[in-house]
């Protein structure tokens, strides 16, 4: 174990499997956390977009390939980044992924209330019920963020949105929309009734059409399990949050 110093970075440098900073990054990784909350998480898709996005990024562990492939993105971090490099075959048995590329980090979760979210004059909020599908809730996180939703709020016995899998699947939504996990449902309908939300849930046997729907005041869709097939209960909340995008005047800027 060795450091070393480079432009505005200073880098730790280990090659034994069995220090203390290996354990940490392979348990965060499983679970999509740390103990203390730091979101953990690999690839470099997900770290440009945190910090586009202007998170803290606490510590990186890259592999010898993936210093030589991601050097211009690992420039990019503050000096305050504790920067870990390992050689290919340690980081193998860190990642939680097949094909490791190289990459992991851990970053601070900004803290943000649901409360004042709810207290905002325009709210969308998407309210997962249930959604056990990684991918399917990891679309409908995607999908709100693109849309302009407020945040993602998730039900007791909705799986972890901080599940890799999730995180993969959102897209870098985790560092652009708010989510806030295993909330009660019947608290939150509460709560919502008390801030004037309209409260709307996706039924294939519903007596209103989707286009008939007024979607222009605030509103929080309810969206959860509608039985097997290709991410059905993802596809019903996208529907949703596309109608009511329609009928604010959303207008998608790349």
């Amino acid at each position: 174990m060795a450091t070393q110093k480079t432009p505005g970075l200073r880098v730790k440098k280990i090659s034994s499997r069995h220090h203390p900073s290996l354990k940490i990054f392979s348990q965060a990784l499983l679970k999509g956390r740390t103990r203390e909350g730091l979101l953990a998480f690999e690839g470099p898709h997900l770290l440009e977009e945190s910090l586009d996005a202007g998170f803290n990024v606490r510590a990186v562990m890259v592999s010898s390939l993936g210093w030589k492939k991601f050097d211009l993105l690992l420039n990019r971090l503050s000096p305050r980044t504790r920067l870990i490099a390992v050689p290919e075959r340690i980081f193998r048995t860190v990642s939680n992924t097949n094909n490791p590329q190289g990459l992991a980090a851990l970053v601070k979760r900004r803290s943000e209330a649901l409360e004042e979210i709810l207290h905002q004059p325009r709210l969308l909020l998407i309210v997962a019920c249930g959604i056990q599908d990684p991918g399917n809730l990891g679309a409908l996180w995607r999908g709100a963020a693109a849309l302009g939703a407020s945040a993602l709020v998730t039900i007791r016995g909705t799986v972890n949105p901080f599940l890799p899998k999730v995180v993969r699947a959102s897209s870098g939504a985790i560092f652009r929309l708010p989510v806030f996990e295993n909330l009660n449902l019947g608290n939150l309908l509460d709560r919502l009734r008390s801030s004037n939300t309209l409260i709307v849930g996706g039924d294939a046997k519903g007596d209103t059409p989707l286009h008939e729907a007024d979607f222009t005041v605030r509103t929080a869709l309810l969206v959860g399990q509608e039985g097997s097939g290709l991410s059905e209960e993802a596809m019903a909340g996208t529907l949703l949050l596309y109608e009511t995008a329609r009928q604010w005047g959303f207008r998608y800027t790349p």
